[in-house]
């Protein structure tokens, strides 16, 4: 028999290399968490959930993601800042429920072959790729083909930026 032995009580030392990060990519794919912290602790598969503590001990964020190096990046972690994990859990714990943005239309990335066929000058802007009945932008006259490029008189360059511009603010920016 075969005894597998866990690694208990380990500490990682790391940087908080960024603010207000988003995941790149992870907005084709999900309603994915902006306004990370980016660091090079490394967090691996199934150790996202700890505490990222600062030199005096004080909890500022919870590991969430990584970018494996099959994607290209070496020791990219990111955690959900302190601010947003105590936001969140006191609206658990008011009314069992957490409330977040929800814009009804799912945001696509405008490729090179993508701005040619539409006509568009670049590839900055978020298309919209498909817009939920009855939602916030159908309510909005938003239309699967429509082009986004700014929300609230700030751009948007890409679907991580629109999520970041939806997103409730509950870390200083």
């Amino acid at each position: 028999m075969t005894r597998t032995r866990t690694l208990q009580n380990t500490v990682t030392a790391g940087v908080v290399s960024g603010l207000h990060r988003e995941i790149p990519g992870s907005a084709l794919t999900s309603q994915a968490p902006v306004d990370l912290m980016q660091t090079d602790a490394a967090i691996s598969p199934g150790n996202s959930g700890g505490a990222v503590a600062n030199s005096a001990g004080e909890v500022i964020g919870i590991s969430e993601a990584y970018i494996p190096p099959q994607q290209g990046a070496v020791a990219l972690g990111f955690t959900i800042p302190a601010a947003t994990t105590l936001d969140v859990a006191g609206q658990l714990e008011r009314t069992g429920r957490a409330r977040h943005a929800f814009a009804g239309l799912q945001p696509g990335t405008i490729t090179p072959d993508i701005a040619e066929r539409l006509g568009l000058p670049g590839t900055e802007g978020v298309l919209v790729v498909n817009v939920v009945q009855g939602g916030p932008a159908d309510r909005a006259g938003i239309r699967p083909g429509d082009v986004i490029v700014a929300v609230d008189g700030e751009p948007t360059r890409t679907p991580e930026d629109f999520l970041a511009s939806t997103a409730p603010a509950t870390s200083s920016r």
